[in-house]
């Protein structure tokens, strides 16, 4: 039962010992991966099985839960409705420090040096929170989400609702995602795309296109369409091919991190990211996910978007967007102001 599986997660937490739950998008199961001891295990080759939790930062540190102990519960999401909830925790002094990054984005845009980078930012608030609780909320907001709540006292608590793919392999068939361009939900109203997203998703493309054409036979885009995710729609592409005579070490390390999460040409992206950002990602905007697992051994692995930190006292929420050479500063900080209420929903709704 799902309220085992939470006891279960409790008494792991209390005594210090590592864990996730997750569910993975559209489906009501939610699995749970135990570690039996406190050990900080790492891969760098992906050949492991078990929980892998990957850093922003390519040449940082994959932290992987082996999977000791396997549970499996099935999560009914409650029929009643969670309450409204607008995000209201802008700040006047981090608004003007953002548009001051995006502005500075767009000169170096204007230069030819960048085509695009993703600036994003972290909101912290002070309040003490519940990581079981925002879990189950995060589980009845984002059904089409994998949400997942992770904790490795190495690392910290880590909670969110990913709407992004970072790799699915499985009987040697890769599959991966072009996500980008974002809009608010107009109840009733499909969205209408302007060339900044449009641009902003193909680049995206046409980028893992270029990167995985040399390891992947037959690898091929769909057409575009329009997904929802949350309060949000995005742009999206699926891209398919078949697996060569490569590793999947070789695979991550060309697509990791792509212009969704960063920009292009990505070493301008990542130096701009790094010179401009006033914080650690940590593991925000890095990925997460099913490392060699089940009988075939496949891997199905999501990019950690619209994610949280529990901290003592304190949460820290991740939010950020594309910066183009279409940007309107105003613009890009309203889409992290809306990316803002998804986990923001989450954590207050919890509070009760």
């Amino acid at each position: 039962m799902f309220l085992d599986l939470l006891k279960k997660a409790e008494a792991h937490y209390q005594k210090c010992l590592p864990f996730v739950l997750y569910r993975k998008p559209e489906e009501t199961k939610v699995l749970g991966i135990f570690q039996n001891n406190n050990q900080l295990h790492t891969t760098a080759k992906y050949e492991d099985s078990g929980f892998v939790f990957a850093p922003f930062d390519s040449h940082g540190t994959t932290v992987l839960i082996p999977p000791d102990e396997q549970i499996i519960a099935e999560y009914i999401t409650p029929r009643e409705k969670t309450k409204s909830f607008k995000w209201d925790g802008s700040n006047a002094s981090e608004k003007s420090k953002h548009l001051e990054r995006i502005s500075e984005a767009l000169k170096q845009i204007n230069t030819g040096r960048i085509k695009k980078v993703v600036l994003s930012r972290k909101v912290e608030v002070a309040v003490s929170a519940d990581p079981l609780a925002i879990f189950q909320e995060i589980l009845s907001l984002y059904p089409r989400a994998f949400c997942y709540l992770w904790f490795h006292p190495a690392v910290g608590v880590w909670s969110g609702a990913s709407p992004e793919t970072f790799l699915n392999i499985s009987n040697g068939r890769l599959t991966t995602m072009s996500l980008a361009g974002t809009k608010r939900v107009n109840e009733n109203d499909l969205p209408e795309w302007g060339s900044k997203e449009i641009e902003e998703q193909g680049m995206v493309t046409s980028y893992i296109l270029n990167v995985l054409g040399t390891l992947i036979s037959g690898i091929k885009a769909s057409n575009v369409v329009s997904v929802k995710a949350g309060n949000l729609w995005h742009l999206k592409s699926i891209i398919s091919g078949n697996m060569k005579n490569i590793s999947l070490e070789a695979v991550i390390e060309a697509l990791h991190p792509t212009p969704a999460v960063c920009g292009l040409p990505l070493l301008e992206a990542q130096r701009f990211v790094s010179e401009h950002e006033s914080y650690d990602r940590e593991y925000y905007s890095g990925f997460l996910g099913e490392l060699n697992m089940g009988g075939n051994m496949s891997t199905q692995l999501f990019v950690n978007l619209r994610c949280l930190k529990v901290q003592d006292e304190l949460v820290n929420l991740y939010i950020g967007g594309g910066i183009t050479k279409d940007s309107i500063p105003e613009n890009e900080w309203l889409e992290t102001h809306d990316k803002m209420e998804i986990m923001g929903r989450a954590l207050f709704n919890s509070q009760d």
